[in-house]
């Protein structure tokens, strides 16, 4: 009986799997079916993608559910998709100039979306809002003409 619905089990993950070959050569999905540890039945699937960010001693970000939380009152703010990307984009910079061309592919372009200067703006200023309503200001920075990156002064744990 287990090895029937093991075989109906395969008959079914092929296709997907298939798929998802597909997506990882087009470039669709940078990652390797190896990276997501998927397994059925294993709880574990994609933990190597989850990262928590630990900002100045007083903010995390998950980058699972795109959520920021202060730590020592245990406030929680979810930010939308775009928000979280974006935020990514930057703490995955380590401190390193990003254009704005580079965040608008990036957050934008490569879902499908059509991103401007003006959302980029716009979206910059409710990460900066959200995270001073934690007491974490200037982590954000604009670099005119040239960026954004974020304050290396500002300690950042993984």
């Amino acid at each position: 009986m287990r090895q029937a619905a093991d075989l109906h089990a395969c008959r079914i993950l092929m296709p997907v799997k298939r798929h998802l070959y597909t997506l990882i050569d087009s470039g669709l999905i940078r990652a390797s079916l190896d990276q997501l540890n998927y397994t059925v039945g294993n709880e574990r699937k994609f933990s190597d993608f989850l990262m928590i960010y630990i900002i100045d001693d007083q903010v995390t970000y998950n980058s699972d559910d795109c959520t920021l939380s202060h730590i020592p009152t245990q406030d929680t703010l979810s930010l939308s998709i775009s928000s979280g990307r974006l935020f990514e984009q930057l703490l995955n910079s380590q401190g390193e100039i990003l254009a704005r061309e580079t965040l608008l592919t990036e957050v934008w372009d490569k879902y499908g979306l059509r991103g401007s200067n003006s959302n980029l703006n716009q979206y910059l200023s409710i990460l900066r809002r959200a995270l001073a309503a934690y007491g974490c200001e200037n982590l954000i920075i604009t670099i005119p003409k040239i960026g954004i990156r974020l304050n290396t002064e500002i300690k950042i744990e993984r």
